[in-house]
């Protein structure tokens, strides 16, 4: 059994961070703006959407705990997102249709397809957040090929029952 942090982004509360600190900013610009010289006004605008980047990533990320077995996974989110349902979930590798890794320019989503037509998309990464991601989704690889499509596992993992992950 292994355990990762993963820290995943909430865009649902991420947006209106973003937008509320760069109205407060905007709103104070508006009034004042007959008496800053244009390029202050150009330095405090780019201020202004730098701290509303920083401020959204930082207030809508939560670390989830992945264990990993050869049975299945289980996500426990660590704090809560208030006002949502975000219950722990356990999910058997025989459950598990498919996965993938969405990248994209500023984000990336982990998603995992199940049988029942369900899917769970965990967006995760992004600037100055650090986790475990490359190392969860190594073992999640891993774990998922030995338990669903042992034929498909290279063969050095096949000779070694724990590589270390």
């Amino acid at each position: 059994m292994r355990q990762y942090i993963l820290k995943v982004r909430d865009e649902i509360i991420m947006i209106p961070i973003f937008i509320a600190t760069i109205g407060v900013f905007l709103t104070e610009i508006i009034f004042l703006r007959e008496n800053i010289p244009g390029f202050l006004l150009f330095i405090i605008v780019a201020i202004t959407v730098t701290v509303g980047t920083f401020s959204s990533r930082k207030f809508s990320v939560i670390e989830t705990r992945w264990t990993i077995d050869e049975k299945g996974f289980t996500v426990n989110w660590l704090p809560k997102y208030k006002f949502q349902k975000n219950d722990d979930v356990y999910v058997d590798w025989t459950n598990v249709k498919k996965y993938r890794d969405i990248s994209g320019k500023g984000y990336s989503i982990f998603v995992i397809d199940l049988t029942n037509g369900e899917t769970l998309r965990f967006p995760y990464g992004g600037l100055l957040l650090f986790d475990n991601s490359g190392k969860l989704q190594e073992a999640f690889h891993i774990f998922y090929l030995n338990a669903v499509h042992p034929e498909q596992m290279p063969l050095g993992y096949r000779l070694k029952k724990d590589f270390g992950l």
